[in-house]
């Protein structure tokens, strides 16, 4: 069964980005010394990890310069682009490299973004997972102290051996940080008849929920060790309390 990867800012071709330095600004943000080097060893990495039928859900800048565009296809994996603030490139260019291009996606009840989404905005998500912050976390203040805030998880490639996570290993870190992980079985079991609720968990699916069920493309949802018809029966479960 394919695996599902999640990975952000690679920054593909970005010579500045290795003159950055992390929050001391003495350490480097990366351990190269020019654009060339650092694409070559993260394409090795990038192929280490992921097998050619993968799924990588890629959270946005992708690359600084349309040049560096040529290297996704040396890039194993079935890729979806969740645009950043450096993806500014026309829709086609990315499309002959990416099977989707997406602003956010909500999977297994969590928001994948490329920036945070503000605190106020979570709400019924629970986790923020996102790129755009490099080697930094979102922090929160708790008795006069900053924290890791764990409803924000980042996976920018500073932080995952700048190479594609696997998603049970998002899971877990976020599980160990305190970040609220809710199973789709649990959100229906704690829904019961809240009409509100259960239009959360048709939104959590998908946003093409109804055209993927009608295609049976099932496998399309990234929701594991759930058949085509565990799913078709809960969205009827979940029709039927709307009525």
């Amino acid at each position: 069964m394919p695996a599902v990867f999640l990975v952000s800012d690679t920054h593909f071709g970005h010579t500045g980005v290795c003159k950055f330095t992390r929050s001391d600004g003495i350490t480097k943000l990366r351990p190269w010394d020019s654009a060339e080097e650092m694409d070559e060893e993260m394409v090795k990495r990038w192929n280490e990890t992921v097998r050619p039928n993968d799924k990588v859900y890629h959270l946005g800048d992708v690359v600084i310069n349309r040049k560096a565009l040529s290297i996704m296809h040396r890039l194993n994996g079935d890729k979806v682009l969740i645009r950043g603030n450096h993806d500014i490139f026309r829709d086609t260019e990315y499309r002959e490299h990416f099977r989707e291009l997406r602003a956010y996606h909500v999977m297994n009840g969590m928001i994948l973004s490329h920036i945070p989404i503000h605190p106020e905005s979570l709400g019924r998500f629970g986790v923020n997972i996102h790129g755009h912050l490099h080697a930094n976390r979102v922090m929160t203040e708790v008795w006069g102290k900053y924290v890791i805030d764990p409803r924000y998880h980042c996976v920018c490639v500073e932080q995952t051996d700048f190479r594609p996570i696997l998603f049970e290993d998002v899971i877990k870190r976020i599980k160990e940080e305190g970040g609220n992980v809710v199973s789709l079985d649990q959100k229906l079991v704690e829904t019961g008849v809240d009409s509100f609720g259960v239009m959360m968990i048709l939104t959590n699916l998908d946003d093409q929920f109804q055209f993927l069920l009608e295609e049976e493309k099932v496998e399309m949802l990234d929701i594991p060790n759930l058949t085509f018809n565990d799913i078709k029966d809960r969205h009827n479960v979940c029709k039927q309390l709307l009525l």
